[in-house]
């Protein structure tokens, strides 16, 4: 069989050709031919031996999904499969860890719910209801002067006006210091 040379031994070993040119020497010596090519099978063989798979890193055969897609698959920081090591499991007991801190900082300051978007929601309310307590008028003077049996309609207008916005002015104050604080 024709052998390799050290780039195509990396590739098939998942190694940089530097460090086949390191292991030439010393692991890999068995599998070096006279023209100073790599046996295939002895490398694989050699490399098994003398490798501790506990010690290497995972090597995708596939592109990663960030790389094909542009985002990660998983939002999780570490995915936790059959083959967790001790590193990916401290990463994720510390990033829960700092969840779970971030959570009881929040609610310690007050600000489980975020306060900007709370205050524009009860603001939006508030005027929805002003201007629904004002429109009350124009909407509705013309009925009670039909039940009440009064020609002048207007004259009913007028005075549910006058007094809808005395309403409203004094409990202004209180409105606007309840809601704003």
């Amino acid at each position: 069989m024709a052998g390799v040379s050290g780039r195509q031994l990396g590739k098939i070993l998942g190694m940089s050709e530097g460090a086949v040119r390191k292991a030439k020497a010393t692991r890999l010596a068995g599998a070096v031919l006279p023209d100073g090519s790599f046996d295939v099978e002895k490398a694989k063989a050699l490399y098994a031996s003398n490798t501790d798979p506990a010690m290497q890193r995972d090597r995708p055969s596939a592109p990663a999904p960030a790389a094909v897609g542009g985002a990660p698959a998983d939002p999780s920081p570490v995915s936790m499969g059959p083959t967790a090591d001790i590193n990916k499991v401290k990463t994720a007991h510390l990033v829960e860890k700092y969840r779970r801190e971030k959570i009881k900082r929040e609610k310690d300051e007050g600000a489980s719910i975020g306060k900007l978007s709370t205050t524009g929601l009860v603001q939006t309310l508030a005027r929805s209801f002003r201007d629904g307590s004002l429109q009350f008028t124009d909407k509705f003077y013309a009925q009670i002067a039909a039940e009440l049996g009064l020609d002048d309609a207007f004259k009913v207008y007028e005075v549910l006006d006058k007094y809808q916005r005395k309403h409203v002015e004094q409990h202004l104050d209180t409105i606007k210091t309840e809601i704003f604080g």
